[in-house]
């Protein structure tokens, strides 16, 4: 039924499916959040960014997946790089970190330096890591 929805793509759809992403079942709010990737609207930012103060890891982890075509934007950046920084989940700082570095933003190597200091999960710091590897090979 969702995916029906976000295949009429216009604004009545998007604005059923972005209410969608405030129902108390994750499955729910999970396949919200797919059928929105198919729209390109960058009003979709802030929605996906609330998503990552939801408990549920599959949900923060998901919402990080659908902000990728906005990886160029800043704001977006900045709100990842929160995320590497402060969640809880080894699982979605490790998708943030290569979020960061599939980015080319070289601006980023900085802050990634920064978080590989204070990071203590081993397998987090390797995906910092691998993320400055591929900023450094940026020019």
């Amino acid at each position: 039924l969702i995916s029906k929805i976000a295949d009429k793509k216009n604004e009545k759809s998007f604005n059923i499916l972005t209410s969608l992403l405030k129902d108390n079942d994750p499955l729910v709010v999970l396949d919200a959040i797919s059928a929105l990737s198919r729209f390109s609207d960058p009003g979709l930012i802030d929605h996906f960014i609330e998503l990552f103060k939801i408990k549920n890891i599959n949900i923060r982890l998901k919402a990080l997946e659908s902000l990728k075509r906005y990886s160029k934007e800043r704001r977006v950046l900045d709100e990842v790089v929160n995320l590497m920084i402060n969640d809880r989940s080894p699982s979605v700082r490790i998708k943030a970190a290569e979020f960061i570095g599939k980015s080319g933003d070289r601006r980023m190597i900085k802050v990634l330096k920064k978080a590989l200091k204070n990071e203590k999960d081993k397998r987090v710091r390797l995906a910092i890591r691998s993320a400055l590897k591929m900023l450094e090979k940026q020019k």
